[in-house]
C-alpha cells in the first residue's frame, strides 16, 4: 500500500533539472566569489538593536538617543558609533576621542607620568558595528555582561576608553580621574568615561 501512495505522489513532484557537475576548485570559486557578492551589499545594523531591546521601537529609538547629554552639539547629528574620524582628535596608540575628552584624557596621562604612572588604552571610540560585535562577545550590562545596548555606548561618542594599569596606576585613577572629568562604572574599574568637571 505505501509503494502505491509514493508513486502516486511522486507522480505530482515537479521533475528535477540536472546540473552540470562542478569541480572542486569551481565549486570554491563560485562560493568564493558568492561571499565577495554578499560582503559588497549594504548592511543595516538596525536589527541588532531590536534584537537587544526586543521589537519594542520606542526602546530602538530610545537607544539611539541615549547619553546624549555631554555629547558635543556637532556631533549628535552623526549618532552614536556613526561618528567620522575627521571629527574624532587621536589620544596616541590609534584611539580616539572626541576633542574635549581628548584633551582631558592628554591631560590627565601626562600628569599621571609625572607621577610615575603609565595609562595604557586598550579601547577608545567604538563603531557602531564594533559595539555590535562587542555585545555579542561580553554580553549586555544590563544582563550581566560588560557590554552597552549598541547605539548607547558612550565609547560610541568617543567619550569613554579602556585602560590598562596596575594597582598603582588604578589608585592614581581612582584618587585623580575625577581631577579631569572621567568617572569609572561599577563592575568595570578598566573604563572610564568623560563626563566633564
Amino acid at each position: 500500500m505505501t509503494s502505491i501512495f509514493s508513486s502516486f505522489f511522486r507522480s505530482f513532484q515537479a521533475p528535477r533539472m540536472s546540473q552540470p557537475a562542478m569541480s572542486g576548485a569551481t565549486a570554491r570559486g563560485a562560493t568564493r566569489h558568492a561571499a565577495q557578492a554578499t560582503h559588497k551589499q549594504p548592511v543595516d545594523n538596525s536589527r541588532y538593536v531590536s534584537r537587544f531591546e526586543g521589537s519594542n521601537s520606542r526602546a530602538t529609538r530610545r537607544s539611539s538617543t541615549a547619553g546624549r547629554s555631554n555629547v558635543p552639539a556637532n556631533l549628535r547629528a552623526y549618532g552614536n558609533g556613526r561618528i567620522p574620524a575627521n571629527k574624532l582628535e587621536s589620544i596616541g596608540g590609534g584611539h580616539r576621542l572626541n576633542s574635549t575628552a581628548a584633551d582631558a584624557y592628554k591631560r590627565m596621562s601626562a600628569d599621571a607620568a609625572k607621577a610615575g604612572v603609565k595609562i595604557g588604552v586598550t579601547d577608545s571610540y567604538r563603531s557602531y558595528a564594533a559595539q555590535v560585535d562587542c555585545a555579542r562577545r561580553k554580553g549586555l550590562y544590563k544582563n550581566g555582561g560588560l557590554a552597552a545596548t549598541p547605539g548607547t555606548s558612550k565609547h560610541g561618542w568617543g567619550l569613554a576608553v579602556d585602560v590598562k594599569v596596575n594597582r598603582t596606576g588604578q589608585n592614581w585613577l581612582q584618587q585623580n580621574a575625577s581631577k579631569y572629568g572621567f568617572h569609572t562604572i561599577p563592575r568595570e574599574p578598566w573604563h572610564w568615561e568623560y563626563r566633564g568637571k
